[in-house]
């Protein structure tokens, strides 16, 4: 189906996706990534669904130990249009950049990592497009997404400042000194705390996540 042929209000939810068995909270590094996949799948099949080309962006860090990963976000979509109906994989045709995120419980529902937010921060910065990250609770039994909803990071004009040299204090340390000093006041931050392993991790506002028309409008730019 071509692009101008998809109706971006329309959300067909019998896309199927495949997936493997997922992990319960608390289990090993490596596992999270089950669940992980499954979401990213999903995610992907949609956008696809509704016309837009996505591009795997973040690095697959499953086997490496560390929790601290790399910089970017995990999907990039692309809008399709009449002189590129396939775009390349850079270029004027991004729409929007995601980061996928899945839960198997709703205590954990909106929680991300703290130095991770800071790096979806900085991406929402660095690109002129919409950033977000895409919350999801799992439903083990059914291995399926229960609930979703996408949480744009906001652009913050305290960051903002400081990328205009407008902080003094911080010329000499750098924006990123600055995130690490003061993330935890970004709005869209709840509340900050210590997860049983030793991360710190933010909580977010999830009431003003957005749904997947919602979301297919942003990205056309409607």
């Amino acid at each position: 189906m071509s692009n101008s042929q998809r109706n971006p209000n329309q959300y067909d939810a019998t896309v199927s996706v495949d997936t493997d068995d997922a992990r319960v909270e608390g289990h090993t590094f490596q596992s999270a990534y089950d669940a992980h996949d499954i979401a990213e799948r999903h995610v992907t099949a949609h956008l696809e669904q509704m016309g837009f080309a996505v591009e795997p962006w973040g690095i697959d860090m499953r086997e490496d130990d560390s929790v601290l990963g790399d910089n970017k976000m995990d999907l990039k979509a692309h809008q399709p249009t009449q002189e590129t109906p396939n775009p390349p994989i850079t270029g004027p045709s991004l729409a929007g950049l995601i980061e996928v995120k899945t839960k198997r419980s709703e205590d954990w529902y909106g929680v991300v990592n703290r130095h991770h937010f800071r790096k979806y921060l900085v991406q929402a910065h660095d690109h002129d497009v919409p950033a977000y990250i895409y919350m999801s609770l799992l439903d083990e039994d059914e291995e399926q997404i229960e609930r979703d909803t996408f949480i744009r990071v906001e652009p913050w004009d305290e960051y903002g400042d400081v990328l205009a040299g407008e902080y003094p204090f911080y010329e000499s340390s750098g924006a990123d000194q600055f995130l690490r000093d003061n993330v935890d006041r970004h709005p869209q931050i709840e509340r900050t705390f210590r997860a049983p392993d030793g991360q710190q991790v933010v909580m977010l506002d999830t009431d003003a996540g957005i749904d997947w028309p919602s979301l297919t409008h942003v990205l056309y730019g409607q």
